[in-house]
């Protein structure tokens, strides 16, 4: 997690946000959605993903399909995770 703002960044790029928060409450998984949500995503559109802690290993996958990652820690239950396609 970088404490940098990436230069691909922007919050009026963001065309989607997920906030995971109540799925995970009730025992959900987020990877699914966030994946058949991303496939339709172009060049440039940034998806923000709401999640109570740092989701690394979705991370690793959105990263896998082309899309550059940014976490952002806003206190310790919260994370706003943003995805952007590069590819």
């Amino acid at each position: 997690m970088e404490n940098i703002v990436p230069d691909w960044f922007s919050e009026d790029k963001v065309t989607n946000t997920y906030d995971t928060r109540e799925m995970l409450v009730g025992g959900g998984h987020p990877v699914a959605k966030v994946l058949e949500d991303l496939a339709y995503f172009e060049a440039g559109d940034i998806y923000e993903l709401v999640t109570p802690f740092l989701p690394a290993p979705l991370l690793d996958k959105v990263k896998a399909q082309g899309f550059d990652c940014w976490a952002k820690k806003e206190y310790d239950s919260l994370f706003r995770n943003y995805f952007c396609r590069i590819k």
